[in-house]
């Protein structure tokens, strides 16, 4: 066979050349390592046959071993080398010189050539008999040949008839009126004879007319009626016209050694001014691509399994143990146990479904390189079924279509369904189609409406005419606009395709970003039959429990909606068992449930594989186990929710159980990538569409089958950090509800203790990722681009760093929750892309829709923004609330009850068509988030600053010394930032006016709202400023002002006799001054207390009376001081002092944010003051308001 190939690509190679040397010559290795001694070996030596060609001119010389004396003269039909020395080794090197003929075409002589076992003796003779095509030859009994095939044109000039059945006629050089004569006389099969039907042969092809049939001289001549139309079909360069006789149920002719020739269409030229051509997909991030070159695909005999010797022909009687063919209306067929069968395209009777096909564990099927169509229910694979193998990937066109009803019985046992191929424990599935490279692309430049061609970005694919392509849509709302367009392949040239129509919407591609354009075609096709497949979304699917190599193939309708493990393609439970399992290149396409599906299985490759349509999320790691998996450069688009789309009016979103029509609830929120663990690869893939593009969902416990796996009971798949997730791309989706994105990290799926249903909630709930040994983990994004979103990234749990991020057309560039780090970005308002964001609030505004650049969150966050640049945020005007006017950043201060402590921290930010009105926009509310909004610009350059800059609230109490400048544009304070200015927030709690855990009026109470608002806290220091600057106590905990300053607090009730001072964050070094007013003669017990039990000694102490407030203020916490009217309390961090080493901070990029401190408080009782007055369980004493002169 690797004869037969080396033939065959020499060829070729002569048709591109065209002819520049009057000879060519090539070796053909036709020797065997095999003892030639004892045995004899038979092998064809296929060339091809012109009539003009009458002797060749062969040279041998010999390898291994022996010297060749000479040879004799080709005569009759025998040649003859002779070696004077041979050996067991040796191989016979023949060489071919072919003349050129004046059309500049190179041919060659059609041989068969058998090394057969010779006279060894004396002088070592072997023995080639070369048979011409009409002659009577000797053949192994599963070889078929014809005896006599005779082909014309009547214009053209070589004709290459190919040995498959159907017989695949090729005519090069072909003109507009070119006919198609052929002649058969006989077939041989095997031991036996047959003769061609007397029906006329039907014909298919560019010429598919019916031909017409005279009989000479007893030979039947079938005649092409039909005209070729020239330039339809090529090889290569050369221009050919392509015909198929199918002889129906009559022919029993192949070849099993048969080399499929490909044939692939031309392509009109193109014509038509070029525009100018983008380079470069991103302008920051890098967005990994998969290797220029093809997989290896040596095709050697050793690597096709329909070139092995020994296979049996379905359609021979004596393969079965009947002696007869089995009838596709039997209710199995089983293949012969321990036989491999070979199918062609004869074996399967056109246009009859067959039921189930099984191979047993010992057996395998094996379809040739052939054109081959099978109408089947089922195909059941406990041995092999080998339709190619990785290295030999299939050139022909191959279709299997399921067909059935609706049907949740186990027709195939083991729980591998019906209607589809499953695959059992032990069983090998291998399906490789031919290689289209690369799948998917992205515009070179915008494609309008109207238009019908399109310029792809990087590497020419090797497509073809005739061919299917998904243009995505550049539209925000994916699910409703509709805009991605499937368009059919008329021409192609390089980079550049004609489409067989024009396109009804514009595609955009500019150097923020570009499309998709992806193939959808394959010359494999694994497909539900459309009648009883898309009524009730019941489609084929492919089940594997054992090996499964899946590449070069088209899903198409398949998937059944709602029925557990039956997905187009699913990897079933294979835990590490199964390394070499793939799905590569492959296509689906109107998929009614899911891709591909990695259930319970490591270590499977996802590469380079194109889905568009697709109904539930689509590339899904469905329990929670799945670990070091490989995702990578593939493209997802058109992604729809089942049931219902998951909304919500907040952060709670919504829940929902499974049900008839929602057998996974998680399909509520349906993603192109389901990565339930996180610790996979996933690089260099593209999302559009669905309500996320990737989703993270967290589960606490696996779910399905793995959940009792040996040593899962207690696994959390949500602690899973990040492998690699880089390079990936996501627009279009993510708009369903408020808070999701284009990568959503939230929502819950679990199974409910008390019903045993599965439940999914959308909404707000966080991850707290971890090591394998338990140490603090970062989810950890990297080179990620997304367009067209509610937001970038949206993250709900503990860590998550994104680093190198584009964004454009979003609402928002990420929603970053817990500690956070977004590095090295562009984040771009609004492009020229005319699409409009949708009219949904609260992202809409009186003048259109608005779009904001990043929000700092409220309460118990830590985010720090570094080397990011904004673009393009233009002001909507007259807009009441600024969050609604496209500003860059923008506070969170809907809440009184969360209130924020110095939690968001910038450095380094720039700006391009941003002007300074658009930098901040700050919401002023009557909310404790809207007093206590604050950040800290490290290094001026957000606020425009040379120096870094301690940013907060348009409020009294945050004017911090006469360096601080008010920016009403803004609403905020911009002060310098020095040591002693950090951000610093205390719990003051009182029993039944202030308490931990109890919210009270989480709204926006009026001023003066006296069952609210409970009293004020006011600056004093040593600026000299006299104004008062200060702001209300509410009811609801937390003070948040700065450092090394005082706070004095008057409570409208009166001076508490008993309370508590939690230091929630205050930075190492630093103090807080408290004071409050008491009547002359209290005194006062103070002490410190751990809630937490560690090292209590250390934190459990008692405060001593100083003697005056510069005492208090340099001792470190451990004093206080009473002058008659003020009470002074030095409130500081002590955690730092006498804890193990813990992190102190959240440090990033040159940022550092201080943690939240826990347990650690200061508890007050005041004795010898008059009670003025008893609130719940407090008692008060009056005493007026006066704020402290010392410092």
């Amino acid at each position: 066979m690797m004869i037969l190939m080396l033939c065959y690509l020499f060829m070729m190679m002569m048709l591109m050349k065209g002819g520049v040397n009057a000879a060519n010559s090539i070796t053909y290795q036709v020797g065997y390592n095999t003892n030639l001694v004892t045995s004899g070996v038979t092998t064809p030596l296929r060339l091809i046959k012109d009539s003009r060609v009458t002797t060749p001119n062969i040279t041998a010389t010999l390898r291994g071993g022996g010297t060749v004396d000479g040879y004799l003269s080709f005569a009759g039909n025998t040649l003859t080398v002779r070696s004077a020395s041979p050996s067991p080794s040796t191989i016979i090197d023949l060489v071919l010189v072919t003349p050129q003929l004046s059309s500049g075409m190179y041919v060659f002589t059609f041989l068969n050539i058998s090394i057969e076992k010779g006279n060894i003796t004396g002088g070592g003779m072997w023995s080639l008999a070369a048979s011409l095509l009409a002659s009577s030859i000797t053949f192994a009994d599963d070889a078929i040949v014809w005896n006599s095939l005779i082909a014309t044109a009547t214009s053209g000039d070589v004709i290459i008839p190919s040995l498959t059945c159907p017989y695949n006629i090729m005519v090069v050089d072909i003109s507009a009126s070119s006919r198609i004569n052929v002649a058969i006389t006989k077939i041989w099969a095997g031991k036996y004879t047959t003769t061609a039907t007397s029906a006329a042969p039907s014909v298919s092809g560019q010429c598919a007319q019916a031909p017409s049939s005279s009989v000479v001289s007893g030979v039947t001549t079938y005649t092409n009626t039909g005209t070729c139309r020239s330039g339809m079909w090529q090889t290569l360069a050369a221009r050919a016209a392509y015909v198929t006789l199918n002889f129906g149920s009559g022919c029993t002719a192949t070849w099993k050694d048969s080399e499929s020739r490909e044939y692939i269409p031309v392509s009109p030229s193109i014509t038509g001014t070029t525009p100018s051509l983008l380079t470069r997909d991103s302008q920051l991030v890098n967005l990994p691509k998969p290797p220029s070159a093809l997989d290896a695909n040596p095709r050697a005999v050793a690597d096709c399994p329909h070139d092995q010797s020994g296979l049996l022909l379905w359609h021979n009687p004596a393969t079965w143990p009947s002696g007869t063919v089995p009838s596709p209306s039997s209710s199995i067929i089983t293949i012969p146990a321990g036989k491999r069968v070979l199918v062609s395209s004869c074996s399967f009777t056109s246009g009859i479904i067959y039921n189930t096909i099984a191979i047993p564990s010992d057996s395998e099927l094996i379809f040739d390189d052939a054109p081959i169509t099978l109408w089947v229910r089922d195909i059941k694979v406990q041995g092999k079924l080998s339709i190619g193998s990785p290295t030999c990937r299939m050139l022909s066109y191959i279709d299997i279509k399921f067909f059935g009803s609706k049907d949740l019985s186990d027709r195939m046992g083991n729980n591998l369904g019906l209607k589809g191929i499953g695959v059992d424990v032990g069983g090998s599935l291998d399906i490789h189609g031919k290689q289209f490279h690369p799948t998917w692309s992205r515009l070179a430049a915008t494609a309008t409406a109207g238009s019908d061609r399109i310029y792809l970005m990087g590497q020419a694919p090797n497509w073809e005419v005739g061919q299917q392509v998904v243009v995505v849509t550049s539209s925000y709302t994916d699910e409703t606009t509709k805009e991605n367009e499937v368009m059919t392949i008329k021409a192609i040239s390089g980079n550049v395709i004609q489409f067989s129509s024009v396109l009804r919407f514009s595609h955009w591609a500019t150097q923020d970003y570009q499309c998709e354009v992806g193939l959808l075609s394959r010359r494999i096709v694994l497909q539900g039959d459309q009648a009883t497949s898309d009524p009730l979304k019941f489609g084929g699917h492919v089940i594997i429990k054992g090996r499964g190599r899946v590449s070069g193939t088209q899903f198409l309708r398949m998937g059944q909606q709602n029925v557990l493990a039956r997905y187009p393609l699913h990897f079933h439970m294979l835990l590490a068992s199964c390394p070499s399992c793939f799905s590569k290149d492959n296509a689906f396409y109107l998929s009614y449930y899911r891709c591909i599906s990695v259930h319970g299985t490591h270590n499977v490759e996802v590469l380079r594989n194109v889905a568009f349509d697709i109904s539930g999320h689509c590339m899904y790691l469905e329990d929670g186990i799945e670990e070091n998996n490989t995702l990578s450069y593939n493209l997802v688009a058109h992604v729809h929710t089942i049931f219902h789309a998951a909304a919500g009016p907040d952060q709670i979103g919504e829940y929902y159980k499974e049900q008839t029509d929602l057998l996974i609830p998680a399909d509520i929120a349906a993603s192109g990538y389901y990565i339930t663990n996180a610790y996979n690869t996933i690089s260099g893939n593209a999302a559009s569409g669905g309500w996320a593009g990737y989703a993270f969902p967290n589960l606490f416990l696996p779910m399905g089958p793995s959940a009792s796996l040996p040593g899962y009971a207690a696994f959390v798949p949500a602690a899973r950090t990040t492998l690699v997730f880089d390079g990936n791309t996501v627009h279009s989706s993510g708009y369903y509800w408020r808070d999701s994105g284009g990568i959503y990290c939230g929502g819950n799926f679990y199974k409910n203790a008390t019903d045993g249903l599965r439940w999914y909630h959308s909404g707000r709930k966080g991850r707290v990722t971890k090591t394998a040994s338990g140490e603090d983990a970062f989810m950890r994004f990297t080179n990620t681009k997304a367009w067209l979103l509610r937001a970038g990234v949206a993250h709900w749990g503990a860590r998550i760093e994104v680093i190198n991020l584009e964004t454009y057309d979003c609402v928002r560039a990420a929603l970053l929750f817990g500690k956070s780090w977004l590095d090295n970005a562009i984040v771009t308002g609004r492009t020229l892309n005319p699409t409009p964001f949708p009219l949904v609030s609260p992202f809409s505004s009186p003048n259109g829709n608005s779009w904001q650049g990043f929000q700092f969150y409220d309460t118990g966050t830590q985010t720090i923004l570094t080397d990011v640049q904004f673009r393009r945020y233009f002001a909507n005007g007259n807009i009441i609330n600024p969050h609604l006017d496209n500003r860059v950043i923008i506070s969170m201060t809907h809440s009184d009850q969360f209130k924020p402590q110095g939690i968001s921290a910038t450095r380094n930010i720039s700006f391009v068509d941003v002007p300074r009105s658009q930098v901040i926009g700050n919401r002023l509310q009557n909310t404790g988030s809207s007093r206590y909004y604050n950040f800290i610009d490290w290094d001026g350059s957000l606020v425009q600053r040379t120096y870094a800059a301690l940013v907060a609230t348009n409020n009294s109490w945050w004017y911090l010394g006469t360096d601080c400048i008010m920016e009403p544009d803004w609403a905020v304070w911009v002060c310098k930032k020095t040591p002693a200015r950090e951000i610093a927030t205390l719990k003051v709690t009182i029993k039944d006016l202030i308490d931990i855990g109890v919210p009270f009026n989480t709204g926006t109470p009026p001023l003066g709202d006296t069952t609210y608002y409970c009293g004020n806290s006011t600056l004093f220091d040593d600026t000299g400023i006299s104004s008062g600057r200060s702001t209300v106590i509410t009811r609801n905990v937390g003070i948040t002002g700065c450092t090394n300053k005082g706070w004095y607090l008057y409570f409208y009730h009166g001076s508490p006799l008993f309370f508590e001072v939690w230091p929630e964050m205050l930075p190492p070094g630093l103090y807080v001054l408290l004071a409050l007013s008491y009547p002359a003669g209290t005194t006062f017990n103070i002490k410190t207390v751990y809630d937490y039990g560690h090292n209590q000694v250390k934190l459990n102490y008692q405060l001593t009376a100083a003697l005056s407030v510069s005492e208090v203020r340099s001792s470190d916490g451990t004093k206080y001081y009473f002058d008659g009217q003020h009470l002074y309390l030095g409130i500081a961090d002590k955690i730092q002092h006498a804890l193990p080493p813990t992190p102190t901070a959240f440090e990033r990029g040159g940022v550092t944010l201080y943690n939240q401190r826990y347990g650690f408080h200061y508890i007050i009782t005041a004795t010898g003051c008059t009670v003025s007055k008893t609130v719940g369980a407090t008692q008060y004493c009056s005493a007026p308001y006066k704020k402290p002169l010392l410092f």
